[in-house]
């Protein structure tokens, strides 16, 4: 689950508090496998953003070298 230590299980709590707005009770209720999951889903939802974000990226540049050429 990524918690091998409890600084990572720290590190984990304060991201999900400070960059998620999740409160420390509401982590603490969750069971260990419930809370296991709704991380992944978060890490697969910001791997997801991050991957949409480079192709945009990726697109505005391929469209900029094409008006670019034509411009030539």
């Amino acid at each position: 689950m990524g918690h091998d230590t409890l600084a990572n299980h720290i590190r984990s709590n304060f991201n999900l508090i400070h960059h998620h707005k999740w409160s420390l009770g509401e982590i603490n209720e969750m069971l260990p496998w419930e809370k296991h999951v709704y991380v992944e889903l978060l890490n697969t939802y910001l791997k997801e953003q991050e991957d949409l974000a480079r192709q945009r990226e990726n697109d505005h540049k391929s469209m900029m070298n094409q008006l670019n050429r034509r411009r030539m």
